[in-house]
């Protein structure tokens, strides 16, 4: 189901959709306009005008806008004016240079849901690609590249879905995606740190990422304040960190048939770890006496790392879980050998390669709590790891 998170600031607000419900899929299409579109952008004199900016001024709210293939070089603002703007033939066929002026793409004056980009290489962009502000846009099919500034996108009391689009080769110094006070969902995309050690870093706000690939080294590939939300289905190259108000326990950023090629750390609220494979890093956690958390890990494997989790024990449930090439606990505590907690090696097709798939003789076939999710989409009992339940890596939903 679609929650809504409404946003007040001074006099006005915004209704953030948020797609945060297990049962269903992130980065929803929004409504686009069907037929003739109602004008046409060409550089070379083909259509209605030969500036992307020009048809913004002529077209009015609920306007659809199609950009044949060139290289334009201005930066956009919507005006306030909620448009569906689309490349004729995609990313690989139609930039939008910047040429370092500034923001290459502004929707700041109440945009609605239904204002959307798609299909472009945006480039050049100093300060950030795309600036949000009070307002939504739904970007699509977007490369994003050569930005420099703080921010490849920065967004404040906004609403923000990016689908199947590409972060690589920018020089963001702050962080990739940063918003405050909003939401984002992101799906089916690649991002790349660049010159910044952070990926995410959202705050005071909600969101999600799925089938979603974050290469941050030894980096965050998300850092949240105040957030609530989860990544699926996704793989992470950096660590995770997660601070939430100590009056909030509640408040939980949590981790669904995802690899997480670093460590995890949360200061308060809470955090579930459910079909996670964890590999090189471990779980610290400090919870707050007055206002405690509530902690899962349920069918997921931890390994490679010196100890896998620093936590009171006591506010921490783990089970039907597997250790692998490390000690459960960096207090000594033994979790092995109770709740369905397993110390074998899972049997990986190739876990140094990033192939996390079970042989078939492997100790974690079958070997999950399917009450978590549910069972495989096979039928059987739940595995451990990214390809169990129904929600896999490989399928589901």
């Amino acid at each position: 189901m679609v929650a809504f998170l409404t946003l007040v600031a001074g006099c006005s607000s915004v209704s953030v959709p948020l797609d945060l419900d297990a049962s269903d899929d992130a980065g929803d299409d929004i409504a686009a306009p069907t037929g003739t579109a109602d004008w046409t952008v060409d550089c070379n004199g083909g259509g209605d005008f030969t500036e992307i900016g020009d048809a913004i001024t002529a077209a009015a709210d609920g306007d659809w806008i199609i950009v044949e293939d060139c290289e334009y070089t201005e930066r956009l603002n919507y005006n306030g004016k909620s448009l569906y703007i689309r490349s004729r033939n995609g990313s690989g066929s139609t930039t939008l240079n910047a040429a370092s002026g500034g923001y290459a793409v502004q929707v700041s004056n109440g945009e609605t849901s239904e204002t959307a980009l798609v299909g472009f290489t945006i480039a050049n962009a100093r300060g950030a690609a795309v600036y949000v502000q009070l307002a939504s846009i739904h970007l699509e099919d977007i490369v994003f590249t050569d930005t420099t500034g703080e921010y490849v996108i920065y967004a404040a009391y906004a609403d923000l879905e990016i689908k199947d689009s590409v972060f690589t080769n920018n020089a963001e110094t702050t962080a990739v995606i940063a918003t405050s006070r909003g939401g984002v969902d992101i799906t089916g995309s690649t991002v790349e740190c660049g010159r910044s050690d952070i990926a995410f870093y959202w705050s005071h706000g909600a969101g999600m990422a799925d089938y979603t690939t974050v290469d941050c080294g030894r980096g965050y590939a998300g850092y949240f304040t105040h957030t609530t939300g989860h990544f699926m289905r996704s793989v992470l190259n950096g660590s995770v960190y997660s601070e939430n108000e100590d009056d909030h326990p509640d408040d939980s950023f949590d981790l669904y048939n995802t690899v997480l090629n670093g460590s995890y750390s949360a200061l308060y609220g809470s955090f579930a770890f459910k079909h996670v494979i964890m590999d090189g890093g471990r779980v610290d956690y400090t919870n707050h006496a007055e206002y405690p958390g509530v902690n899962e890990v349920y069918n997921s494997v931890l390994m490679n790392s010196n100890c896998a989790f620093n936590v009171d024990l006591t506010t921490l449930t783990v089970a039907n879980s597997a250790f692998w090439d490390t000690v459960e606990s960096c207090d000594g505590t033994a979790l092995v050998g109770s709740n369905g907690n397993i110390g074998s090696d899972p049997a990986f097709v190739d876990a140094n390669a990033g192939d996390y798939h079970l042989d078939p003789g492997s100790p974690l076939v079958d070997a999950g709590d399917s009450a978590v999710f549910g069972a495989d989409i096979d039928g059987s009992d739940a595995d451990i790891g990214v390809y169990g339940g129904p929600f896999t890596q490989d399928g589901g939903w």
